[in-house]
């Protein structure tokens, strides 16, 4: 969604049916317990996509999926005194239905 430029409904639609497949897709969790709610949080992430992005582009691309980690408790806030990005993401080319974002979650 980075460039995309379409009708806020239509976004807000999107938004809602990603939100949706996190959960189904969230069936394992690697996060210590004792971690949770860290007061601040290191995060690392890593693209799989069928073509690169531009590097501004890609921190575009995981507003939706630090939302979701924020919202189900993984991390107080996503604001600069509670996470901690480690660099740009990094991006790997893939075949299309093998497209997926991997974080890295650690208490900082």
């Amino acid at each position: 969604m980075a460039n995309s430029r379409m009708h806020w409904r239509v976004k807000n639609r999107e938004r809602k049916a990603y939100i949706a497949l996190c959960y189904w897709d969230a069936v394992v969790c690697l996060v210590n317990p004792d971690d949770m709610l860290a007061d601040k949080a290191a995060i690392t992430a890593t693209i799989y996509h069928t073509h690169t992005s531009d590097q501004d582009n890609l921190m575009a691309r995981l507003k939706w999926p630090v939302d979701w980690i924020k919202d189900n408790g993984y991390i107080w806030d996503d604001d600069p005194d509670h996470l901690v990005w480690t660099g740009v993401p990094t991006q790997v080319k893939c075949k299309r239905d093998e497209r997926r974002v991997e974080f890295v979650l650690e208490a900082a």
